[in-house]
């Protein structure tokens, strides 16, 4: 089998799992109906919020030597070269004190986003505007390649996770996409 071809089979084989998964009734699988009303938005919400919420509580928050370290090698870095990257500042963004803080920090803004969403009665604009921002951090690449650091370090599990690990970018890219189609689509 061709490698794009195996790709291919096995991001459709994982969205068929991720079909299945809480939250995924309304959306993302064939002939799903889609959120259409706020309720429905907001039982989407609900399962982001208690997704999310599930993985930031596995996810490690810094020491205070880490915090220290990537403030030193990272933020004074940038701060030094006019905030562009050198090499000290390009190795702690690859470190994994690094994915801790930006995984951590996402995390809780896609938590923070999806509660307003549910607790909030928005008008048309705003909500449509809310959804955007959340699904931009859901699928954000850099974020992704973070939790995926974080789990081949063993600080997250499968289960951590609100999507399968295999193809984690690719299966939270296609879930972000059916926010776009089957919650944003049907706001107005």
């Amino acid at each position: 089998m061709k490698p794009h071809i195996a790709l291919l089979a096995a991001v459709i084989g994982s969205s068929a799992t991720a079909a299945t998964m809480p939250g995924d009734a309304m959306i993302c699988k064939a002939g799903s109906p889609g959120a259409h009303s706020a309720e429905d938005r907001d039982l989407v919400a609900d399962y982001l919020l208690t997704a999310f919420e599930k993985m930031d509580a596995k996810i490690p928050t810094l020491s205070p030597s880490e915090a220290a370290w990537l403030k030193t090698e990272f933020d004074d870095q940038l701060a030094v070269n006019g905030n562009r990257f050198n090499e000290r500042s390009l190795a702690a963004a690859g470190s994994l004190e690094f994915a801790k803080k930006a995984a951590k920090d996402q995390t809780q803004g896609i938590i923070a986003t999806a509660g307003a969403i549910k607790d909030y009665k928005f008008d048309n604009g705003l909500e449509v505007e809310a959804w955007a921002k959340l699904d931009a951090m859901v699928i954000d690449v850099q974020y992704a390649q973070n939790i995926i650091k974080l789990t081949n370090a063993g600080l997250l599990s499968e289960t951590d996770l609100p999507r399968p690990s295999q193809f984690f970018q690719q299966n939270m890219t296609l879930f972000g996409q059916c926010i776009l189609r089957d919650v944003i689509a049907n706001i107005g």
